[in-house]
């Protein structure tokens, strides 16, 4: 569209790699379809963080024939991280709120309606993330359905509240006040997001962390509603025990964020050692059963992350003193 505003209501930001394998192409056309939004005005963002696939070209080609008055806009961004893809978006929007999806999810008809308004009437919301169903490819083995809001899945029940810094709602269908962001989150990422050299879960969290610091409030709002595809690689009994051991060793960089400045030498300190503990009482609870529970199995990849930890940050961040971040083109 050749209508360009240099303030808006709302932008979509989507972080994809390879979402043309995904579903980054039903995700743009469920945008067209919202409900309610004459009066919101709203452009879509589409990171590609280094897509190989064939993302670069389904955007042209939906671009080429795009008849819809959200603008839809493609970039890259070739420092490798959702985290990194994230900021790119929030360098580039323009929209008083900016909602966050990725290439698996498909938001409900009414979502960016009610993610709208949630932040027109909460002033002090600095974030707000919704209801997230899980649509499995194949079906959940049962052993798992204990773990789903390790997968971003989340469903707290039919009122919106306030957030604490313990439970905070995932990147996936996260909704920000850009300005808040843009003032109060570091734009050096803590974690950037699953890479192949730092598989790591947790970078949504730091932002949600620091927006809280400087007295801002999350919620959970659930009449956003999102539908979160899970392939079937991801649960199956590899994929489930790696994404608990990344889960876990991104446990010391969230704590540290967490924590106020004077608390975080001893919390760590503290924290250490009960987790050497937790590991251990684990062990021992299932010296019989640990070679055919499979959640069992589960909970000693995370305890294993956990204590992996703070030594995968380390290399990390040492690693990360050579990386030159790449901006968006």
């Amino acid at each position: 569209m050749d209508t360009f505003y240099s303030h808006l209501d709302f932008t979509v930001a989507i972080p994809t790699f390879n979402g043309a394998s995904r579903q980054l192409l039903q995700l743009i056309l469920s945008l067209q379809k919202q409900e309610k939004t004459e009066h919101i005005s709203c452009e879509i963002i589409v990171v590609d963080n280094n897509s190989t696939d064939g993302t670069a070209g389904l955007i042209a080609e939906l671009q080429q024939n795009w008849n819809h008055r959200f603008p839809l806009i493609y970039v890259t961004e070739q420092q490798q991280g959702t985290a990194y893809a994230r900021q790119t978006a929030m360098q580039l929007a323009r929209g008083e709120f900016v909602g966050f999806l990725d290439d698996d999810n498909i938001p409900n008809a009414n979502w960016l309606a009610e993610a709208y308004w949630f932040g027109r009437t909460h002033s002090r919301a600095g974030a707000w993330g919704g209801r997230n169903d899980g649509v499995y490819e194949i079906p959940l083995r049962p052993e798992f359905s204990t773990l789903t809001n390790y997968m971003a899945i989340q469903n707290r029940g039919p009122k919106a509240f306030i957030c604490s810094k313990y439970v905070l709602p995932p990147g996936a269908g996260l909704v920000v006040r850009r300005l808040a962001w843009l003032e109060h989150v570091s734009p050096i990422p803590i974690l950037p997001g699953r890479i192949p050299e730092f598989y790591v879960n947790g970078e949504d969290v730091q932002s949600c962390n620091q927006l809280q610091h400087a007295g801002w409030e999350i919620w959970y709002n659930p009449s956003m509603v999102i539908d979160h595809y899970m392939p079937a690689a991801r649960l199956s009994v590899s994929g489930m025990l790696s994404l608990m051991r990344s889960i876990g060793l991104g446990r010391y960089p969230i704590r540290w964020v967490r924590e106020n400045k004077w608390q975080r030498v001893p919390r760590m300190l503290a924290y250490f050692v009960k987790d050497i503990f937790c590991f251990f009482k684990h062990l021992w609870q299932h010296r019989h059963d640990m070679k055919t529970n499979l959640l069992a199995q589960c909970y000693l990849k995370l305890y294993q992350g956990i204590l992996l930890s703070p030594w995968a940050f380390l290399k990390w961040r040492i690693r990360q003193r050579f990386i030159r971040p790449n901006s968006a083109k």
